[in-house]
Order: structure tokens, then sequence, then C-alpha cells
């Protein structure tokens, strides 16, 4: 019992077990008074503020009561639903009581597009995600490094909102999952998309007979390095050292041979090779 009403000493109550009820659900609202004495000469009559409601499924269950079933309950039959009990012979209302229904939508649907988002190393992308919902949903983004400004939500009209997330000079750290969350007065739902971030090739300047290349090269080696390599090798040769490997070297003294080796390394290239298979 939400409320009592007195009224020429009759009591009138409206009742329902939970007065927030789910979307597309069934429910009935019963109301009864107490005067048992002069029930044949009461009516029991039902209003409503509620937009869509037909109140033709009253029910008289006894004397003193009577039943409103509401089929298939949508946002219009949310209101306040009045029952007033009516003496017939006068024509006034002598005793009423009421309650508040409130209908929840049910829960948005999320979708995100592109649902498999690609973008070039350093360029923009924007990431938009649609939801559909009976009531204005609250939208909001989470990603790998976290997201401080939340996209606005955009109303698209029958029930169609958008959030729209603009990823600018995207780097490597950007790669990973974005997950957009919908939420209403029904729930909260969420779907994710896993952002990949393409690397160009890296470009190439030559000046004054020297060669420069522009990359985050230790990243890319970070990525490389982490990779499962099926096999890998490495070997490094000094080319010119075989030519002090000679019968003087394994006689002449250690600081001596320091020292030819040393010249030869000046007049000569050196060879690091690295090489992964």
């Amino acid at each position: 019992m939400l409320s009592s009403v007195y009224y020429c000493n009759i009591m009138v109550e409206v009742t329902l077990v939970d007065p927030t009820v789910t979307y597309g659900s069934d429910i009935t609202l019963t109301c009864s008074h107490d005067d048992t004495v002069n029930a044949a000469n009461l009516t029991i009559e039902w209003t409503t503020t509620a937009s869509n409601t037909d109140l033709s499924s009253v029910v008289m269950t006894s004397d003193t009561s009577s039943e409103l079933t509401l089929s298939n309950v949508d946002l219009s039959h949310t209101g306040t639903y009045a029952c007033d009990v009516v003496d017939d012979n006068t024509g006034n209302t002598i005793g009423t009581d009421t309650i508040v229904l409130t209908v929840n939508p049910p829960p948005p649907s999320v979708s995100i597009s592109p649902s498999s988002p690609s973008v070039v190393y350093n360029n923009s992308i924007t990431v938009t995600c649609t939801v559909a919902s009976l009531t204005a949903p609250n939208i909001t983004w989470t990603g790998p490094a976290g997201i401080t400004n939340q996209p606005a939500v955009m109303s698209q009209g029958n029930d169609v909102y958008t959030s729209s997330l603009v990823l600018t000079g995207v780097t490597l750290d950007s790669i990973g999952s974005y997950t957009c969350t919908a939420t209403n007065e029904g729930g909260s739902i969420n779907t994710t998309a896993m952002l990949d971030v393409t690397v160009p090739p890296p470009s190439v300047s030559i000046a004054n007979d020297s060669v420069t290349i522009t990359y985050e090269i230790h990243k890319v080696l970070l990525l490389y390095l982490t990779t499962l390599l099926t096999s890998a090798s490495a070997e490094h040769r000094f080319l010119t050292l075989r030519t002090s490997k000679n019968y003087l070297r394994s006689t002449m003294s250690q600081e001596h041979l320091n020292h030819r080796v040393m010249k030869i390394f000046e007049n000569k290239a050196v060879i690091f090779e690295i090489r992964m298979d």
C-alpha cells in the first residue's frame, strides 16, 4: 500500500507490489475499499495521467475491489493512476487513492563503426558509437591510455544517438581496445573495437654524402624483438682483423698487438653484420 485516504469513514487503497515496472511486462493494479455495508451503492472508477492507457480492462473482482490490468507496458504507461469510490446516489467521490507508475525503457543497443578500425601511424581516425535507446543515454568511452575528453552525445532522431571519438596523431601507444558504454534507465550495454596502427616505411634523405633515416626505431625494434621467432642467429665479424693473425702477432707483446690492431682499424673499414632469420 502506497497511501491511504479516509473520507466519510471509508478507506480506499491502490496496491502494486513494485510501482517501477519493466518495459513490455504485464501488471495489475488493485483498488479496494472497506465499506461492505454500502458497497452495492458504490462504484469504483479509475483515472490516469498516463498518455496512452486503455481503462476498458477494468474488472470488478468483488463488491469492494477492482483491478486494472495493463498489458505489454511501455513508456506511455508512465503516470499517476487514481482510484475513486463514487456514491451512486449523489455522484460524489467519497474516497480516493493514487499510485505513481514508472516504466523503465529496455537497455540500449550499441554498435561501433568501423568495427575493426585501422589507421596509418601519425594520422587521425574517427570511431563512432551508435546507440539505439528509447530515452537519452549516457555514452562513455574507454581506451588504452584513458580518454579525458568524452565526446558529446548527438541525437540523430528516431531514438538513435551517436558519440564520435576522434584520435589525432596516432602512435603505437594508441593500439588497443576501445570500449563504448551506453547507459539508460533500463541498464548498461557496451561493445569494443580493436584499433590497429599501420607503420609506414621509413623516410630516407641524403644530404652532404650522409644518409638520414627518420623512424621511431626504438618502438619498432621493441615490437620486433618481442615477436615470437622460429629461429634467430647473430654473428659479427671483423673482416680486417685476420690481417693481424700471423706469426708476428703470436710472438709480439700484447701492447704491440693492440697498437697494430688500432692502426688497421684506422686505415680500413670495420664491418658489423647482424642477421635475424
